[in-house]
């Protein structure tokens, strides 16, 4: 008997992107269910690690550094001060070669499953005829008129714009939604150089939902299904997995000694890409915690070590990558950039944070996460020693941030978002819609 074609993930971003992937893809396995991992070159060691087959999608890394002659801190710096400039100059010129790399994806197997960036992908799928499955990991990304995400640069406008009601409400994202579309007028060319009809969504928001449904890998603690959404959603709850190399990946031994050597820390991450721009964040990190009289650990990437050398004492530990499953347990409070990976792993450790918001979604994880009482949040511009010390005290000694942290911790612990996917992929192979209970 021939084996059943696998189920084809597109994966463009940032470690937090990819693991979520990785965690439906070894709950398909325990289901009998074969995946390939689609995603840049840089991931491949990790994805084979896990026993899944990999196929590259350009770009790589490698490709947008050569492209522009850049190392990854400057390109990271360029999305800070143009966050468009992602789409622009990193998604859109290359969406020929990913959309050859889709093609031959699809020669191997119908079902794709693709993440949000993966705009090569649904192209390709779209020219196939193929009725592809959308994963979407923030709630931001639904932009939603019920429930108003805050987008940066302008994030301090959400509680105003929720307050004054959906009118308002609709013309900021008509607006940003024009926006979009004029910035995404090479997907149009591409379109029709493809023979597809002209859409009026754009690529970026609207556009990204598959005719076969939407799976939405985050917590219903953070967002639920609403009225305006595209049919058959499902949010299934995070997908966690947490490696660094693939397999098990326990603490380094320098840090299990140094938690075990005293009180718990505070801990300050910056996540996957934005450890490469962290500007201020760890010397005003350490800083903070000096003042607090508090321990800390540093997580500074592979890069930064000797960056950050000085910093490190018998009070400051200054690491590259600790896996957050491990680690966030054993801390005092977490301090990070509110990607929804680091935010997921932080929610289920039931500590209390502070979230610096950085990039795209984050203010909007950021805004979820204080609304829940587990934490608050600080502008990176804002971010000083002496302030971060004053909100980490206050987060400490206030009762109700642990509590809540505890609360919410004990739903995370009840979900099953790995699963929860998977059984909807194997509905959606089987011709059930995927947006019904499972």
């Amino acid at each position: 008997m021939t084996p059943a074609p696998p189920v084809a993930f597109v994966v463009w971003g940032s470690l937090g992107d990819l693991h979520p992937f990785l965690a439906v893809a070894g709950a398909l396995r325990e289901r009998g269910i074969g995946s390939i991992i689609a995603t840049h070159e840089e991931y491949r060691a990790k994805v084979e690690a896990e026993g899944f087959a990999f196929r590259p999608m350009r770009p790589s890394f490698a490709d947008l550094e050569a492209e522009f002659a850049a190392d990854r801190a400057t390109i990271t710096r360029q999305l800070l001060e143009r966050p468009l400039w992602l789409f622009e100059r990193a998604i859109f010129p290359f969406l020929r070669a990913s959309i050859a790399d889709t093609r031959a994806l699809l020669d191997e197997t119908p079902w794709l499953v693709t993440s949000s960036p993966a705009i090569g992908a649904r192209l390709a799928a779209e020219e196939r005829g193929i009725d592809w499955l959308a994963a979407v990991l923030q709630p931001m990304q639904f932009l939603s008129e019920e429930d108003p995400p805050a987008l940066m640069p302008v994030e301090w406008l959400a509680p105003l714009m929720a307050s004054l009601g959906r009118g308002p409400v609709r013309v900021m994202h008509r607006l940003l939604r024009r926006l979009m579309r004029r910035m995404a007028r090479p997907v149009a060319g591409i379109r029709a150089e493809l023979g597809l009809p002209t859409v009026d969504a754009d690529p970026v928001f609207a556009g990204q939902f598959g005719p076969a449904g939407v799976l939405a890998l985050y917590s219903p603690v953070l967002a639920t299904v609403r009225r305006d959404y595209p049919p058959r959603v499902r949010v299934t709850g995070f997908a966690f997995y947490d490696s660094e190399l693939g397999g098990d990946s326990p603490l380094e031994p320098g840090l299990e000694r140094f938690l075990a050597a005293g009180p718990a820390p505070v801990v300050f991450t910056l996540g996957s890409s934005f450890v490469h721009s962290p500007g201020n964040f760890y010397r005003e990190s350490a800083a903070a915690a000096r003042r607090l009289g508090v321990r800390s650990v540093l997580l500074v990437g592979d890069h930064g070590r000797a960056t950050y050398a000085d910093l490190a004492d018998e009070s400051c530990y200054v690491g590259g990558y600790a896996p957050y499953s491990a680690l966030f347990p054993q801390a005092r409070l977490v301090v990070h950039q509110g990607g929804i990976g680091t935010l997921g792993q932080a929610l289920l450790a039931g500590r209390p944070q502070l979230v610096v918001p950085y990039f795209g979604d984050q203010a909007d994880n950021a805004r979820r996460a204080a609304r829940l009482g587990v934490g608050r949040v600080l502008g990176r511009h804002r971010y000083r020693a002496a302030r971060v010390a004053r909100t980490l005290a206050t987060l400490d000694a206030e009762p109700s941030f642990a509590a809540a942290a505890a609360r919410v911790a004990g739903r995370l612990r009840e979900e099953s978002g790995a699963e929860r996917a998977a059984q909807c992929i194997e509905r959606w192979r089987a011709g059930a819609p995927t947006g019904m209970p499972v």
